[in-house]
């Protein structure tokens, strides 16, 4: 269901901003700086759910240049992407990527349509449950796209941002 297409709930909040005058940075990975770059067709949708160790955020945003310092003081942060194409700091990044950071990192994103995305913060360290364990950065993991078509293959991890 599309993010314009949900309503509030006792436990969902919803956020819908039709002018860039009136939108909010949203905190779950970091605050930064969004530049639209059609001020004109500005909208965006986030549908935000509270969990007990960490959050939960679906937004559809706009087209923009952001700049910001990316990941989470404490725990896991994962982007995770439905449709969405991006350059990162000089890197292709599609809706095949999936980001995983730990602590901060600098990111500098131009944005060229909306994007759709879901970010999630764990105020955990997420080592004790399995999870890959990386140095304090973000990475990238990405299947091939057979991959994602076949779901055969591993995915791999390529550390860098």
């Amino acid at each position: 269901m599309p993010v314009r297409r949900l309503e509030p709930s006792r436990v969902l909040g919803i956020e819908r901003f039709s002018d860039f005058g009136e939108f909010r940075a949203n905190e779950v990975l970091g605050l930064g700086t969004s530049t639209p770059l059609r001020p004109r067709e500005f909208s965006l949708s986030r549908a935000i759910l509270p969990l007990r160790d960490g959050l939960f955020v679906l937004q559809r945003s706009f087209a923009r240049l952001y700049e910001a310092e990316i990941g989470t003081d404490k725990g896991v942060g994962l982007v995770i992407p439905l449709t969405f194409h991006s350059i990162a700091n000089g890197r292709d990044v599609d809706s095949s990527t999936i980001a995983v950071m730990r602590g901060k990192t600098p990111v500098r994103a131009i944005e060229h349509h909306p994007n759709t995305y879901l970010m999630l913060r764990f105020n955990s360290d997420m080592r004790h449950r399995g999870w890959a364990d990386f140095d304090p950065r973000l990475a990238y993991v990405r299947a091939p796209s057979e991959t994602l078509a076949r779901g055969r293959r591993p995915l791999h991890l390529a550390i860098g941002a």
